[in-house]
């Protein structure tokens, strides 16, 4: 009989990351960044400038199809160099899936 996948209260390694993440105060201080109007006026501008995703792992190319941008990337995490927080070259137009699975692999890239 399959198992069903692990809820995330299960994932005991996530857990982990999120207390020690949230320890050093950093959950607060990239949100800190995202609340500031600043933040808001450059993410529009990165969208306006990039309205299709960027397409980091090729996979809209290969479909043959554009996918908006909804999502606005720091390609070097804040957590890694938050000096970079507003820097425009460090920025990117993703979509939700490009944007989640980047997230996802900077997690392991970068571990706190």
């Amino acid at each position: 009989m399959p198992r069903r996948a692990p809820t995330h209260v299960e994932q005991q390694g996530r857990q982990v990351y999120d207390r020690k993440y949230a320890q050093q105060g950093r959950w607060e201080q990239e949100q800190a960044v995202y609340s500031t109007a600043r933040w808001k006026q450059l993410r529009q501008r990165v969208l306006r400038s990039q309205p299709w995703c960027q397409d980091p792992y090729g996979w809209h190319a290969e479909d043959g199809r554009l996918v908006r941008s909804v999502d606005v990337d720091h390609q070097m995490p804040l957590r890694v160099d938050p000096g970079l927080a507003y820097v425009r070259s460090n920025l990117q137009g993703l979509c939700r899936k490009c944007h989640a699975v980047k997230t996802h692999e900077d997690l392991r890239r970068y571990p706190v």
